[in-house]
């Protein structure tokens, strides 16, 4: 009797410990994402080409490729997606970017960090586009 009890212990422990090191996992990094400063880029000093910019943050590392025609962003594609992600939210996120031809467009109410995380990607993409002074 004493042996399935611990055995049993055991197992409920396992299935414990397992769950919080998840939920642990799942939510590390939520605050910075939430609070992450996107810099606006001014896209009339962003050189023509094709930019990869990447962005890690657990698991809201993300990488995205920027093509920018003109000083005007024409096409965006994900490389890399985040864990967990939606279907639509990079296309959220680049639909608003391609229209504003911007960075300062909204994010999707409950994908605030996976919004961000995309913003920040492209953000560091067309900042390779910018010359060194």
């Amino acid at each position: 009797m004493k042996k399935i009890l611990l055995i049993t212990l055991l197992v409920v422990g396992l299935i414990i410990g397992g769950m919080t090191g998840f939920l642990f996992w799942m939510t590390r990094g939520l605050e910075e994402g939430e609070n992450l400063e996107i810099s606006l880029i001014d896209l009339s000093l962003v050189e023509d080409g094709v930019y990869t910019g990447r962005h890690v943050a657990g698991r809201w590392t993300t990488e995205i490729k920027v093509t920018v025609e003109n000083h005007v962003i024409v096409h965006l594609e994900l490389i890399e997606d985040v864990t967990f992600s939606k279907e639509h939210s990079f296309r959220f996120i680049a639909d608003g970017v391609m229209e504003a031809q911007s960075l300062d467009v909204d994010v999707e109410a409950g994908g605030t960090v996976t919004g961000k995380a995309y913003l920040k990607a492209i953000e560091n993409a067309l900042k390779q586009g910018i010359p060194a002074a």
